[in-house]
Protein backbone atom coordinates (compact mmCIF):
# COMPACT_ATOMS: atom_id res chain seq x y z
CA UNK A 1 0.00 0.00 0.00
CA UNK A 2 1.22 3.58 -0.72
CA UNK A 3 0.80 4.70 3.00
CA UNK A 4 2.91 1.97 3.76
CA UNK A 5 5.81 3.06 1.33
CA UNK A 6 5.30 6.53 2.67
CA UNK A 7 5.56 5.74 6.39
CA UNK A 8 9.06 3.20 5.65
CA UNK A 9 12.59 4.54 5.73
CA UNK A 10 13.41 2.92 2.24
CA UNK A 11 11.23 6.26 0.99
CA UNK A 12 13.82 8.44 0.53
CA UNK A 13 15.62 6.20 -1.97
CA UNK A 14 12.22 6.22 -3.82
CA UNK A 15 10.69 9.35 -2.87
CA UNK A 16 11.11 10.73 -6.74
CA UNK A 17 9.45 7.95 -8.28
CA UNK A 18 6.47 7.76 -5.96
CA UNK A 19 5.59 11.73 -5.51
CA UNK A 20 4.23 12.19 -8.84
CA UNK A 21 2.26 9.16 -8.02
CA UNK A 22 0.56 10.50 -4.84
CA UNK A 23 -0.23 13.69 -6.88
CA UNK A 24 -2.02 12.21 -9.47
CA UNK A 25 -4.27 11.07 -6.93
CA UNK A 26 -4.51 14.09 -5.20
CA UNK A 27 -4.88 15.39 -8.00
CA UNK A 28 -8.54 13.54 -9.24
CA UNK A 29 -9.61 14.22 -5.37
CA UNK A 30 -8.26 10.86 -3.94
CA UNK A 31 -6.79 10.02 -0.47
CA UNK A 32 -3.49 8.01 -1.28
CA UNK A 33 -3.22 7.02 1.86
CA UNK A 34 -6.53 4.98 1.67
CA UNK A 35 -6.15 1.06 1.82
CA UNK A 36 -7.68 1.48 -1.96
CA UNK A 37 -3.98 2.04 -3.78
CA UNK A 38 -0.64 0.20 -3.79
CA UNK A 39 2.42 0.96 -5.88
CA UNK A 40 5.76 -0.72 -6.54
CA UNK A 41 8.86 0.75 -8.34
CA UNK A 42 9.48 -2.49 -9.97
CA UNK A 43 10.64 -1.65 -13.97
CA UNK A 44 7.31 -0.37 -16.00
CA UNK A 45 5.50 0.04 -12.70
CA UNK A 46 6.63 3.11 -10.89
CA UNK A 47 4.71 5.43 -12.97
CA UNK A 48 1.13 3.77 -12.18
CA UNK A 49 -1.10 3.75 -9.39
CA UNK A 50 -2.14 -0.32 -8.38
CA UNK A 51 -5.62 -0.91 -7.59
CA UNK A 52 -5.89 -4.20 -5.92
CA UNK A 53 -9.41 -6.13 -6.33
CA UNK A 54 -11.35 -7.96 -3.79
CA UNK A 55 -13.29 -10.79 -2.91
CA UNK A 56 -13.92 -10.15 0.78
CA UNK A 57 -10.83 -9.39 2.77
CA UNK A 58 -8.55 -11.44 -0.19
CA UNK A 59 -7.15 -9.58 -3.16
CA UNK A 60 -7.94 -11.50 -6.26
CA UNK A 61 -6.17 -9.42 -8.94
CA UNK A 62 -5.27 -5.48 -9.80
CA UNK A 63 -5.04 -2.75 -12.49
CA UNK A 64 -2.19 -0.42 -12.87
CA UNK A 65 -3.43 2.69 -14.15
CA UNK A 66 -0.66 4.50 -15.70
CA UNK A 67 -0.40 8.41 -14.49
CA UNK A 68 1.46 9.73 -17.75
CA UNK A 69 0.56 9.68 -21.29
CA UNK A 70 1.51 6.17 -22.88
CA UNK A 71 -0.16 2.71 -23.55
CA UNK A 72 -0.88 0.78 -22.14
CA UNK A 73 -3.26 2.75 -20.00
CA UNK A 74 -4.02 0.04 -17.61
CA UNK A 75 -2.74 -3.50 -17.00
CA UNK A 76 -4.43 -5.45 -15.38
CA UNK A 77 -4.85 -9.19 -14.26
CA UNK A 78 -8.46 -10.40 -13.00
CA UNK A 79 -10.44 -13.12 -13.83
CA UNK A 80 -12.87 -13.00 -16.68
CA UNK A 81 -16.08 -11.16 -15.59
CA UNK A 82 -15.02 -9.41 -12.55
CA UNK A 83 -16.45 -6.76 -11.02
CA UNK A 84 -14.90 -4.18 -9.05
CA UNK A 85 -16.49 -3.00 -6.03
CA UNK A 86 -19.26 -5.14 -5.64
CA UNK A 87 -18.54 -6.67 -1.90
CA UNK A 88 -19.02 -3.23 -1.22
CA UNK A 89 -22.35 -2.85 -2.13
CA UNK A 90 -24.93 -3.34 0.88
CA UNK A 91 -28.10 -4.64 1.60
CA UNK A 92 -29.43 -1.55 2.56
CA UNK A 93 -28.74 0.31 -0.64
CA UNK A 94 -31.41 0.95 -3.42
CA UNK A 95 -29.29 1.80 -5.95
CA UNK A 96 -26.08 0.10 -7.69
CA UNK A 97 -24.00 3.09 -9.51
CA UNK A 98 -22.09 0.96 -12.91
CA UNK A 99 -19.09 2.69 -13.42
CA UNK A 100 -16.81 1.64 -16.34
CA UNK A 101 -13.32 2.19 -14.22
CA UNK A 102 -11.77 1.39 -10.96
CA UNK A 103 -11.67 4.97 -9.92
CA UNK A 104 -14.28 6.40 -11.14
CA UNK A 105 -16.16 3.28 -8.95
CA UNK A 106 -14.23 4.70 -6.02
CA UNK A 107 -14.94 8.02 -6.39
CA UNK A 108 -18.38 7.06 -6.04
CA UNK A 109 -18.60 3.90 -4.07
CA UNK A 110 -20.16 2.22 -7.62
CA UNK A 111 -18.94 -1.03 -8.93
CA UNK A 112 -16.92 -0.93 -12.14
CA UNK A 113 -16.63 -3.35 -15.18
CA UNK A 114 -13.50 -2.72 -16.23
CA UNK A 115 -14.21 -2.11 -19.34
CA UNK A 116 -16.75 -0.23 -21.93
CA UNK A 117 -18.95 -3.16 -21.99
CA UNK A 118 -20.49 -5.47 -20.01
CA UNK A 119 -20.27 -9.38 -20.02
CA UNK A 120 -22.76 -12.10 -19.56
CA UNK A 121 -20.97 -12.87 -16.54
CA UNK A 122 -21.17 -8.79 -15.04
CA UNK A 123 -25.03 -8.90 -15.74
CA UNK A 124 -25.55 -11.75 -13.76
CA UNK A 125 -24.00 -10.87 -10.87
CA UNK A 126 -24.83 -7.03 -10.19
CA UNK A 127 -28.50 -8.25 -11.02
CA UNK A 128 -27.95 -10.42 -8.14
CA UNK A 129 -27.68 -7.86 -5.68
CA UNK A 130 -31.57 -6.94 -6.42
CA UNK A 131 -31.61 -3.43 -6.70
CA UNK A 132 -32.05 -0.57 -9.30
CA UNK A 133 -28.69 -0.36 -11.84
CA UNK A 134 -27.89 2.79 -12.94
CA UNK A 135 -24.96 2.72 -15.32
CA UNK A 136 -22.94 6.22 -15.43
CA UNK A 137 -20.80 5.81 -18.39
CA UNK A 138 -17.83 8.10 -19.34
CA UNK A 139 -18.24 10.41 -22.24
CA UNK A 140 -16.92 9.19 -24.86
CA UNK A 141 -17.31 7.02 -27.91
CA UNK A 142 -16.86 4.07 -26.74
CA UNK A 143 -19.38 4.02 -24.31
CA UNK A 144 -22.44 3.80 -26.81
CA UNK A 145 -22.40 0.06 -26.62
CA UNK A 146 -22.46 -0.11 -23.02
CA UNK A 147 -25.42 2.87 -22.80
CA UNK A 148 -27.10 0.08 -25.58
CA UNK A 149 -26.46 -2.56 -23.67
CA UNK A 150 -27.87 -0.74 -20.27
CA UNK A 151 -30.85 0.02 -22.12
CA UNK A 152 -31.68 -3.55 -23.57
CA UNK A 153 -31.04 -5.04 -20.14
CA UNK A 154 -33.68 -2.66 -18.50
CA UNK A 155 -30.95 -0.65 -16.53
CA UNK A 156 -30.84 3.09 -16.00
CA UNK A 157 -28.25 5.51 -17.38
CA UNK A 158 -27.54 8.93 -15.58
CA UNK A 159 -25.51 11.62 -17.69
CA UNK A 160 -24.87 13.66 -14.76
CA UNK A 161 -23.63 17.23 -14.90
CA UNK A 162 -19.95 16.61 -14.21
CA UNK A 163 -17.48 19.99 -13.97
CA UNK A 164 -15.80 20.81 -17.13
CA UNK A 165 -12.89 18.23 -18.21
CA UNK A 166 -14.19 15.67 -16.14
CA UNK A 167 -15.36 12.76 -18.87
Amino acid sequence: PINKWLESTEFEGISEQLEPVVAYLVDRGFDPLSNHFYWTPANGFSDRVIIPFYDGERIVGWTGRKITDGKPKYLTTAQPGYVFNLDKQTPERKFVFVCEGPLDAISIDAVALMGSEVSGGQQILINRLAKQVVVVPDRDKASIKLVKQAMELGWSVSFPAWAEGIK
